[in-house]
C-alpha cells in the first residue's frame, strides 16, 4: 500500500497546491482582492490550529488509509466547490473542505509510511515520502498555470477528478496484503510518530 499511498500524495499535492499559485490569480480574476486571499488563507491557519490535534487524537484508534482517503476526497470536494462559481462563499467552503481534508491526510499519511518501514529503512521511508510530497509542490505551479492559461474553465474540474481519483485509489489499497486493520481503542499511540501502533508488515 505503500507505493500507492506515494503516487497518490504526488497527485493530490499537485492538486492542493494550486491554492498557493492558481487560486489567487483565480480570485483576482473574479473581482476578489489581495485582502480577501489573505483572509482565506487565514482561514486555512485557524481550521488547523483549532482542529488538527483534537482530530489527530479522536481518530487515533482508525484505520490510516481510510482517514488518509478521506482526506484526499476532501480535497477534491473543496475544489469541486468553485466549479460553480468564485463566489466568496463558494471560496470560503472551498478553504475549509481543503484545510479539513489537509488535517486528516498530511500527518497521517508521514506517520503510515514511517510506521510501514522496517526499522533498518526508517529514513529511506521518510526520503521518499518528503520526495513524493516535495514533487507535488514543484509540479503545482507549471501545470496548474499552464491548464489555466489553455483552459481556464478545465482547472479545477481536473483538481477535483485527480484527487477524488487518488482519494479512491488510497481507500481500495485497504485491501491489499499486508495492510493494517484498525486497532483497538485501547491500543496507545505510538510514541514517536503519534500514530497508532500497528505491526510491521512483511
Amino acid at each position: 500500500a505503500v507505493p500507492v499511498l506515494l503516487a497518490a500524495i504526488v497527485c493530490v499535492d499537485v492538486v492542493y497546491r494550486q491554492q498557493y499559485s492558481t487560486l489567487p490569480v483565480f480570485l483576482a480574476d473574479h473581482g476578489h482582492s489581495t485582502a480577501f486571499y489573505g483572509w482565506l488563507i487565514a482561514v486555512n491557519g485557524g481550521v488547523i490550529l483549532c482542529l488538527e490535534l483534537p482530530a489527530a487524537h479522536a481518530l487515533r484508534a482508525r484505520a490510516p488509509l481510510g482517514i488518509i482517503g478521506a482526506g484526499l476526497l476532501l480535497v477534491a470536494a473543496g475544489y469541486a466547490l468553485l466549479i460553480p462559481g468564485a463566489g466568496a462563499g463558494f471560496a470560503v467552503l472551498m478553504m475549509v473542505s481543503l484545510t479539513l481534508g489537509e488535517i486528516l491526510y498530511k500527518t497521517p499519511a508521514t506517520a503510515y509510511v514511517a510506521d510501514q518501514a522496517p526499522a533498518h529503512a526508517q529514513g529511506r521511508f521518510q526520503s521518499l515520502y518528503a520526495g513524493a510530497s516535495i514533487s507535488g509542490q514543484v509540479l503545482a505551479p507549471p501545470l496548474g498555470g499552464a491548464l489555466y492559461a489553455i483552459a481556464p474553465a478545465l482547472l479545477w474540474p481536473a483538481c477535483a477528478v485527480l484527487a477524488c481519483l487518488a482519494g479512491c485509489a488510497v481507500l481500495a489499497a485497504r485491501r491489499l496484503p499486508g495492510s493494517p486493520a484498525p486497532v483497538p481503542a485501547a491500543r496507545r499511540p505510538d510514541a514517536e510518530t503519534g500514530s497508532p501502533v500497528r505491526p510491521r508488515s512483511g
